[in-house]
């Protein structure tokens, strides 16, 4: 059965194991990047009326371009594996301080800096998923095979995107960074 799947997803056995890892992982990586998107507007629009939206978008622009400049700069200087360790560890320890700051300091400043700073998270773990993909498999590899792990995300909102006003419901909006 799993080499029939191998041969409709044009995947050779001796990259089955890290095709369907790294599948896996973006497919985990698309339901927490639909659950941040999912916590981070609805709270940004209790605090702001919609016409503020344009300035997370001016701040996304500049909070993104800003941290990922800093992120490849810090590549140049590490070990690839000690750059996704610090790329996950940064994410992981700002999810927990904002899911803080939701709990014991809600303001309207930090509901204006909740997309921006989803948008940011949301890219790092982009960048550093495509970075390890890119080590993974070869250039020929690549192009027969990136198509089909970036549908894990797509994936994801398909199966995890109906559950999201559920769970957020049901735990609370805030809370779905804990799912994150």
């Amino acid at each position: 059965m799993l080499s029939r799947i191998d041969t409709i997803l044009n995947v050779r056995p001796d990259e089955r194991r890290n095709v369907y890892l790294m599948l896996a992982q973006y497919f985990f990586m698309g339901a927490a990047m639909l659950f941040a998107q999912t916590i981070s507007m609805p709270l940004f629009l209790e605090y702001w009326d919609a016409s503020a939206i344009p300035f997370t978008y001016i701040g996304i622009a500049i909070v993104v371009s800003s941290i990922t400049a800093v992120f490849l700069k810090i590549s140049e200087r590490v070990s690839l594996a000690k750059w996704l360790w610090l790329t996950v560890l940064f994410i992981s320890i700002t999810t927990l301080v904002l899911r803080a700051g939701l709990a014991f300091a809600p303001s309207k400043w930090l509901a204006l800096f909740l997309p921006i700073w989803t948008q940011t998270l949301i890219n790092l773990a982009v960048l550093a998923f495509w970075t390890l993909a890119s080590d993974i498999f070869d250039v020929r590899q690549g192009k027969r095979l990136f198509g089909l792990l970036n549908a894990g995300s797509w994936l994801s909102y398909v199966v995890a995107g109906p559950f999201s006003g559920t769970l957020a419901k049901l735990l609370g909006t805030e809370n779905l960074y804990l799912v994150v």
